[in-house]
Formats: C-alpha cells, sequence, structure tokens
C-alpha cells in the first residue's frame, strides 16, 4: 500500500467492514501490534453502488439502500464493538460525513440517507 509506506505505518491490515470474521482477525492482529491498547478509532468508510447513485432517489433498489447503509453505517457499530475494549485509558472515535446528509447534493441519492443515519447513530 503506497500510501502506507509513503507515511511509515506500521500496521496496515484489508477487511471487509461488512464481514464479522474478518474484522475479528483484523482488531485480534491490532491487540496484539498495540498490546492491547488504541486510543483512537477514525471511520472513513462508505460505499453505494453507482446505479443507486444515478437518476432519482425514489429508484434505489432495496438491496443497494441495504448495501449502502450496512457498509457506511453499521460498519461503524461494528468497529465500535471491537475498539472499545481496547480503549482502556479512554480515547475517542471519530467518523466522517458529508454536507449531503443535510442538504440534497445531485447525483448523491442514497449516501445523502446513509451519511444522514450515520450522523444520527453518533447522536
Amino acid at each position: 500500500m503506497p500510501l502506507a509506506q509513503e507515511v511509515g505505518a506500521t500496521f496496515v491490515e484489508r477487511a471487509d467492514a461488512n464481514n464479522d470474521e474478518e474484522l475479528d482477525t483484523v482488531f485480534a492482529k491490532a491487540h496484539e501490534h498495540f498490546n492491547g491498547k488504541i486510543d483512537v478509532l477514525v471511520h472513513a468508510i462508505a460505499f453505494a453502488e453507482r446505479q443507486d447513485l444515478d437518476g432519482g432517489f425514489v429508484d434505489t433498489s432495496r438491496g443497494g439502500f441495504k448495501t449502502a447503509l450496512e457498509t457506511s453505517v453499521y460498519s461503524l457499530i461494528a468497529l465500535t464493538q471491537r475498539a472499545v475494549p481496547m480503549m482502556v485509558d479512554g480515547g475517542s472515535i471519530i467518523t466522517l460525513s458529508y454536507y449531503g446528509a443535510e442538504k440534497v447534493i445531485p447525483h448523491y441519492n442514497v449516501m445523502g440517507v446513509a451519511k444522514a443515519a450515520l450522523e444520527a447513530s453518533v447522536r
């Protein structure tokens, strides 16, 4: 991973945010690498199928809606469940949103709903 190498990252792992087994594996490795302690979790995950971003929001498929919400919103919960036990001295959890959570943005469609749900989850 070129960026990780460029910034000198010492811990880089790939995982599907919708796969609990992969998340468990990554957090087990993080637990070992960081001696069981982390201070921060940054959630910067979002995804929607291309066809669910084009056209009107009313054209969003059921599967596309589920994918966007599970990937963009539930992933925060799944990661937090695994991170909090490692925040032994407290910590911070940060997630990234976008203006499209509050205002209509052309071609953002289901992602606007996902980001609004993400923000509501944080509150």
